[in-house]
């Protein structure tokens, strides 16, 4: 019972991350998905596994494969969320509101998406000073 306390902590920060996340951005997933290519085939697992980190690549196109129907994606991510939060309470001993110290990590994660993909949207569309494109100064 403890332990699904200690659980449940996060779960609504958790929980307020994905659904903003598949409201705000869920076409922009559709989008990551249809740039991203699986195969299941062992020439493809094989041809990952040449370069280092080949593993990690699999698996990443092979998740990514899901956010075609973007809240199964996002739901399988949370998945993944609640299963970082379980075993950093697990190996760090955190109860009560430190438990909420976990969401950290979360968010985190999600920080290299979005520097890499929302910022430079923000920077086209606002210019990188601020001002709108399509503005052009007269010299």
């Amino acid at each position: 019972m403890r332990t699904l306390l200690r659980l449940l902590i996060p779960l609504p920060a958790i929980i307020a991350i994905a659904a903003s996340l598949l409201i705000l951005e869920g076409d922009f997933l559709w989008k990551m998905q249809e740039q991203n290519l699986f195969l299941c085939t062992w020439l493809f697992f094989r041809e990952q596994m040449v370069v280092p980190g080949g593993l990690l690549t699999w698996a990443g196109t092979f998740f990514t494969q899901f956010l075609y129907h973007p809240w199964m994606g996002v739901t399988m991510l949370a998945a993944w969320w609640m299963l970082l939060t379980w075993l950093l309470q697990r190996t760090f001993h955190l109860d009560g509101w430190r438990a909420l110290l976990t969401v950290i990590p979360v968010l985190l994660d999600l920080y290299p998406e979005a520097a890499r993909t929302f910022l430079p949207y923000h920077h086209r569309r606002h210019g990188s000073d601020g001002t709108a494109m399509g503005v052009e100064e007269k010299r």
